[in-house]
């Protein structure tokens, strides 16, 4: 069973759908989500979401009264390099991002913007300016 045969019964006009990417924010400092583990397929763009833009996108959601299935992605594409680098997850921090990552899959957020929602934080690198925890690393 996939994600699309568990939305198939909540189809229809008055339902909304909101699929979340890597979620992080206060608490969840994406530095601890690979604890010490090597970085995997590093050039590959990640689909990360900040905590308050989810929530700002059920508020949306609701207000503006939205049926479909929307992706919540930060709209900004960054490989799993430059983000995990400036999340203190890797060794060899990086600085940047990669414009057009090569490889993986690239989640688009578009369909939500098109509905007049605006992200907070459309780059998930510059949102990681926001957490509450300025040094991810444990022992």
């Amino acid at each position: 069973m996939c994600l699309l045969d568990l939305e198939a019964p909540f189809r229809g006009e008055r339902t909304t759908i909101l699929r979340c990417g890597g979620l992080f924010g206060p608490g969840r400092h994406p530095g601890r989500f690979l604890r010490g583990r090597p970085l995997v397929r590093p050039e590959e763009p990640v689909n990360m979401v900040h905590q308050s833009d989810v929530v700002r996108a059920i508020h949306h959601a609701t207000t503006h009264r939205l049926n479909g299935v929307f992706n919540l992605v930060s709209p900004e594409p960054v490989s799993r390099l430059a983000f995990y680098s400036a999340a203190g997850a890797v060794d060899h921090p990086i600085h940047g991002s990669a414009p057009h990552p090569s490889t993986g899959r690239r989640i688009s957020s578009e369909a939500i913007l098109t509905t007049g929602f605006s992200f907070q934080y459309p780059n998930p690198i510059q949102a990681l300016a926001s957490l509450d925890d300025p040094s991810p690393r444990t022992p």
